[in-house]
């Protein structure tokens, strides 16, 4: 169950659904959770183009409430790129962006007010996974509507070990991993002291 959110616990992790562009797609995570008393976040939205491949914007910072909505306001920006889907992402460039803000609102809509370089409003982040937060967590899309692929959060050291769970968006519901999808679904990992 995805669970009720502003007005209570904000921490854990947001998925928008894969958005069409002009040239390709653009998916976007949000993590929100507590460092030293304090809502933090860490944004990431991956772009691809037909022509320039994948861009991952990364960005982190401190969250505080308003009525209605979380904003989200950065301190470290990046953007990080590979031409080939598997590849390592190459640092392309830092951006200064202490200037800008971004608001998550409340149930029922849960709208993100723009994507992370601005060039979509109104991101409907659907799916909320309350207590993931620092977890390997990621998005698989549904492979009908855009080149297939999994991506996520804290993905590093997995070294190839299939996921414990699957989130099945159309359902809610949480199921054993298996290989093949069918739709968009979100896969989780349990973290071992061997990855």
């Amino acid at each position: 169950m995805t669970g009720e959110i502003l007005g209570k616990n904000p921490h854990g992790v947001y998925f928008s659904e894969p958005y069409a562009t002009e040239n390709g797609f653009l998916l976007i995570a949000i993590e929100i959770y507590e460092e030293k008393s304090k809502l933090e976040f860490r944004a990431q939205e991956l772009r691809f183009h037909k022509e320039r491949g994948y861009e991952e914007v990364i960005l982190s910072g401190s969250v505080h409430r308003i009525p209605d909505a979380e904003v989200l306001t950065p301190k470290d920006c990046q953007i990080r790129g590979t031409k080939v889907w598997g590849q390592k992402m190459g640092l392309v460039r830092r951006f200064d962006c202490e200037h800008l803000r971004f608001y998550l609102g409340t149930l029922p809509d849960r709208i993100l007010s723009e994507s992370l370089l601005g060039t979509k409003t109104r991101i409907r982040m659907p799916t909320f996974l309350p207590g993931l937060e620092g977890r390997p967590v990621a998005i698989q899309w549904d492979p009908r509507n855009f080149p297939e692929g999994i991506w996520g959060l804290h993905l590093n050291g997995l070294g190839g070990k299939n996921p414990a769970k699957v989130y099945v968006i159309s359902s809610e519901s949480w199921v054993p991993f298996t290989e093949k999808a069918s739709s968009s679904r979100i896969l989780f990992w349990e973290r071992t002291f061997s990855n």
